[in-house]
């Protein structure tokens, strides 16, 4: 292929060569001149600025040095995608995601790989999950030749509360596997914590098209990528700073002004510190990668102690912001805003503006900050000013800590700006509280806007209530909308009814499947407590044969029941469930069932300083 054929990445003033940071955000929202009527994507020929993909400016300590961004030293993952991205040169459709913690490479090594692209070949960075489903959607509007760009991919693949993740993840499958769309590129960066995500149920079409597909970015050079760093560090002041200053070969990350941050963060004023650490805390629980002013500013002050509060200047919000957003050395600073752009619509609304952390902290955050609970102001602003998507996924991690009441409130919230994705939550923690009117009537409700998943809770509801044949007509409505599950839980409703003909002849087509460990294993891990005997006895007998879905399932059911055998310690069961492990604690409770405040807490469970909840409906 000849050179004139590649991407030209060259500018005027030098070259975009940098770390992968996280850049102040410059959208490509499909400018340029289109390939065709309704096709996204922008034509690589156009594209100039690497901020636009999320390639962050590098530190620089001497503004007026040198142009653009640090030279690039390639490391041998660089290679390895650099053959993904040639397959879909060469016609075949390929997807590759890089794996690896904050600011270590990712998005710097995809950048550096669309030298390999034709400069026919079009890139599209959907910038929200709504966006992309609705191009997958639609036909002929990704084109052959079109690089997706799914930078952070775990907001377009990962998001537990909707349902559009996993039909994203089905679209992408379809369209990576249909010779006549293709050629197409998918690229997409990681953390390590979100990759396993991927081991969950809930995101089976996530795993299907990833596993396989991953890069593993190291987190640190070795001696000899040090030894090529320091042949380009005469040219360049910047990293010649990093290779004097970085500590275990963490060049990237310092580049990225990660010890400013922490610095920035460790030494900053109360009120500066409190919206860092709101923001942090928000990011860890589920939201969204653009921050509202609004949302910050209500949160901030669960951060303040009482008599911080009270002597609050009136303008504490924007010195701390100020200070917050203030460069690191050339690099951006903890909070950085969300620039406007007409293709950027997380920018758009009235509460403008919006911010996003540098994802170096919010690892920090995730690391350091696991067993911290925020306060009520927290989840009262969470409440009052979180989007939709936003308030159910802060509800669902509300609901993991034990956080229950505001759990209900946040489901309430999405439910009520017009998502129905958390009704089945909300019938969750209704029959939770004893409210089994209210309870059935929000799943039927679920279940009328086709969240299959509430037919479950409904079978299961109208099992309790003396009804069998209504729960199996639950389950057969389930079995017709295409669950895979729904056949094993009717059989064994029928069986526990006195049918076991259903149940046997599952466990004998599983058999005779010749994949029946992970036929069988999926379907006792999904039964719950009570579990089929003889489907208990294979999936043994396939773990004692080393089966690893069989192993998998044991590992994942064991958790709950060790805790009921052999409860942790009550500090210790605390502790997990403020990191959002409430199992043990909600084992301790129901061994203790006959003490009244151990029963409230099951019930009713924990407000967010620790203390049981009171009754609430």
């Amino acid at each position: 292929m000849d050179s004139s054929d590649h991407v030209d990445n060259n500018v005027s003033g030098g070259t975009f060569y940098g770390p992968v940071v996280q850049a102040r955000v410059v959208h490509l929202h499909g400018a340029g001149q289109p390939a065709g009527p309704g096709q996204v994507g922008l034509p690589l020929h156009d594209l100039a600025d690497p901020l636009a993909l999320n390639v962050h400016r590098s530190i620089d300590p001497d503004p007026s040095g040198g142009a653009g961004l640090p030279a690039y030293v390639e490391r041998p993952h660089d290679a390895t995608l650099r053959e993904a991205v040639r397959r879909a040169v060469d016609g075949t459709s390929t997807v590759a995601a890089l794996v690896g913690g904050s600011s270590t490479g990712k998005t710097r090594s995809c950048w550096e790989a669309l030298r390999e692209l034709p400069s026919h070949w079009r890139i599209w960075h959907p910038l929200t999950l709504a966006r992309l489903c609705a191009a997958l959607r639609t036909p002929g509007s990704i084109a052959p030749h079109t690089l997706l760009w799914l930078d952070e991919t775990q907001s377009y693949l990962l998001q537990p509360s909707s349902p559009d993740a996993e039909e994203a993840a089905v679209g992408l499958r379809a369209l990576l596997s249909d010779p006549g769309r293709g050629p197409v590129l998918v690229l997409g960066t990681l953390w390590p914590e979100y990759w396993a995500l991927l081991d969950e149920e809930q995101h089976r079409h996530a795993r299907a098209l990833l596993t396989g597909r991953g890069i593993t970015v190291p987190h640190a050079f070795t001696e000899r990528e040090l030894a090529r760093l320091a042949d380009l560090a005469s040219h360049d002041g910047r990293l010649r700073e990093a290779a004097e200053r970085a500590q275990d070969g963490e060049i990237a990350q310092y580049l990225a002004g990660a010890p400013m941050l922490l610095e920035r963060y460790d030494t900053a004023p109360p009120t500066t510190r409190a919206v860092i650490e709101a923001a942090m805390d928000l990011r860890r629980l589920g939201h969204g990668l653009d921050l509202p002013l609004a949302l910050l500013a209500a949160a901030a002050p669960a951060y303040l102690t009482r008599s911080q509060r009270g002597a609050l200047a009136p303008d504490w919000w924007d010195q701390a912001v100020g200070r917050a957003t203030a460069p690191c050395n050339g690099a951006p600073g903890p909070l950085d805003p969300v620039t406007r752009t007409p293709g950027n619509p997380s920018a758009a609304g009235p509460d403008l503006p919006r911010f996003r952390l540098a994802d170096y902290l919010e690892q920090y955050g995730h690391r350091t900050r696991e067993h911290h609970v925020p306060g009520p102001a927290f989840w009262e602003a969470a409440v009052s000013h979180a989007a939709a998507t936003d308030a159910a996924e802060l509800g669902r991690a509300a609901e993991l800590r034990l956080r229950l009441r505001h759990a209900a409130l946040l489901y309430q919230s999405a439910y009520e700006a017009g998502s129905t994705d958390t009704l089945y939550g909300l019938a969750r923690l209704r029959e939770r509280v004893g409210s089994r009117a209210e309870a059935e009537r929000l799943a039927q409700q679920a279940a009328s806007d086709h969240d299959m998943s509430v037919y479950q809770l409904l079978a299961r509801m109208r099992e309790e209530a003396g009804e069998p044949d209504e729960a199996a007509r639950l389950y057969r409505a389930n079995i017709e909308a295409g669950s895979s599950f729904a056949p094993w839980d009717l059989a064994w409703l029928l069986e526990r009814h006195g049918d076991p003909a259903p149940m046997r002849r599952l466990l004998a087509q599983a058999l005779r499947s010749g994949d029946y460990d992970a036929q069988l294993a999926i379907p006792w891990l999904r039964m719950g407590a009570t579990k089929h005997p003889t489907l208990d006895e294979l999936v043994h007998d396939a773990a004692a044969r080393s089966s690893v879905v069989a192993l998998w399932a044991i590992t994942l059911a064991s958790q709950p029941q060790e805790a009921e055998q052999a409860p942790e310690p009550e500090p210790s069961a605390r502790r997990s469930a403020d990191a959002g492990h409430s199992a043990p604690l909600e084992a301790l409770a129901r061994r203790h069932a006959a003490d009244p405040s151990w029963r409230r807490l099951l019930r009713y469970g924990l407000e967010p300083g620790g203390e049981t909840s009171h009754p609430w409906e």
